[in-house]
């Protein structure tokens, strides 16, 4: 019996409203040029959907022009991805809106390959790195995906504005199109969506609008599994992250992610960073590794609504997993009852960090050096959503001037007063016993050749 053909698929009013969008528009002096468009959004709320379907028909042709599906000449689709696995998830989500349509109508017939989809149209809809260099290549219409998390976005829009760009085949130029969830206020990004003087479409879909188009989100559930109010507004409520000068700048976050662990990496003893939260606070145990002079956070765990005995046996087996080197863990509040038990547990590769003012603003301050220098990475092909969370809760730290020549530092805050991921980061580094002063005031020799007990 043959396989039965995939369900069509349907789109929320929000979705309907960005595919219909015109493409071009006429301007003052008669002509007619393409006219880009901007969809800023929540996560989870079916956007790459929406980009899916628009790509595939440029590439199969047609056009809404009102509510009229228009038969125009095919155009190639280049979607430009902050990173390698986010384009891989594009093109999924294209390849199967393909495979729903091919049926019905033969103009989105295509074969589906690793880095593109090729239409029987003679239109290629490709996914492309977000490097200025690798753009220049092609023509046709842009889409970028995550705009706001380029690293050098100002130089990727350049360098696709050529892409786009008219030519004695398509006097009026391609489409472009930009996607995203906000991050930071004030960058290059933050310009192209908000920046009414460029006079682009726009299109803003929060958590609350695509819940009231009938979207199956649970608004307050999703709420409550966000750490940060900072996180919950950015992230659901497409608000852009403000309120003074980013401690650590986001391009250094960014530049610091890397999608492949080198191979070496394996062998290395695991360092562990760990924050022990109370009800309504997450325990984050953070891992990295040490590889030259260059620090690798290769693992983010985050546990909410947990009872201490669990807890205490979820970081026992992380610890336990592989080659341990050395443990810290914040003696604060829950955190000492554990910092013992550790302590007995794995002798002088475990340690509980009393923090005070002054050694926080030490912590910071080394790290921010050691990510400027390139001494640090951050291994994106783990756990997404917590590496996603601990780059905003990171974006959110604040410094500003204090008595004594010190630097005063305004972090998330969670119910109880504090950001998890983003404390837990920089006392990492400190295990590592890189900059001597670290060394001296947190880390004793050890002994990395002892059995785990």
């Amino acid at each position: 019996m043959a396989n039965p053909s995939p369900k069509p698929m349907r789109l929320s009013s929000y979705q309907r409203e960005w595919v219909r969008l015109p493409r071009y528009r006429t301007t003052t002096t008669g002509e007619t040029k393409a006219w880009p468009k901007t969809l800023l959004k929540a996560r989870r709320i079916g956007g790459s959907t929406a980009c899916a379907v628009d790509a595939a028909n440029l590439a199969a042709g047609y056009e809404w022009r009102g509510d009229t599906l228009t038969d125009v000449l095919p155009i190639d689709v280049n979607v430009v991805s902050a990173t390698t696995a986010q384009a891989k998830n594009v093109l999924a989500e294209i390849g199967d809106f393909v495979d729903r349509a091919k049926g019905r109508d033969p103009r989105y017939a295509a074969t589906v390959k690793a880095t593109s989809i090729e239409f029987e149209t003679g239109a290629t809809i490709r996914a492309l790195p977000c490097k200025p260099s690798s753009l220049r290549t092609y023509t046709g219409a842009v889409i970028f995906d995550e705009f706001a998390f380029y690293q050098r976005p100002d130089e990727v829009w350049g360098a696709a504005k050529n892409i786009a760009a008219a030519t004695l085949k398509e006097p009026r130029g391609y489409p472009l199109m930009a996607v995203t969830t906000p991050w930071t206020h004030g960058g290059f990004a933050h310009k192209i969506f908000t920046d009414d003087g460029l006079g682009f479409q726009r299109q803003i879909v929060d958590i609350y609008t695509a819940k009231q188009a009938g979207f199956p989100i649970d608004v307050e559930q999703t709420r409550a599994e966000c750490a940060l109010a900072e996180i919950f507004a950015t992230e659901y409520e497409c608000q852009w992250l403000k309120g003074g000068a980013c401690f650590f700048d986001p391009e250094l976050l960014l530049g610091a992610e890397r999608e492949e662990l080198p191979e070496t990496l394996a062998k290395e003893p695991s360092f562990y960073g760990i924050d022990i939260g109370r009800t309504n606070d997450l325990t984050v145990i953070v891992e990295a590794k040490r590889l030259g002079d260059v620090l690798w956070i290769v693992g983010i765990i985050a546990l909410r609504g947990m009872h201490f005995d669990d807890q205490r046996d979820r970081v026992v087996e992380a610890l336990r997993g592989g080659k341990l080197g050395r443990a810290l863990i914040d003696r604060g509040g829950m955190g000492r009852d554990l910092s013992d038990h550790l302590e007995r547990k794995f002798s002088t590769r475990a340690k509980g960090v009393d923090f005070s003012q002054a050694s926080k603003e030490d912590l910071a301050v080394t790290f921010r050096r050691e990510l400027e220098a390139g001494r640090v990475r951050v291994w994106t092909g783990g756990d997404a959503e917590q590496t996603r969370a601990m780059r905003i809760e990171m974006t959110s730290i604040k410094a500003k001037a204090a008595t004594g020549g010190h630097i005063s530092f305004e972090t998330p805050r969670t119910v109880s007063g504090h950001g998890d991921r983003a404390c837990v980061a920089d006392f990492v580094w400190s295990t590592q016993g890189t900059v001597d002063c670290h060394r001296k005031r947190l880390v004793n020799s050890v002994d990395l050749e002892r059995d785990d007990p």
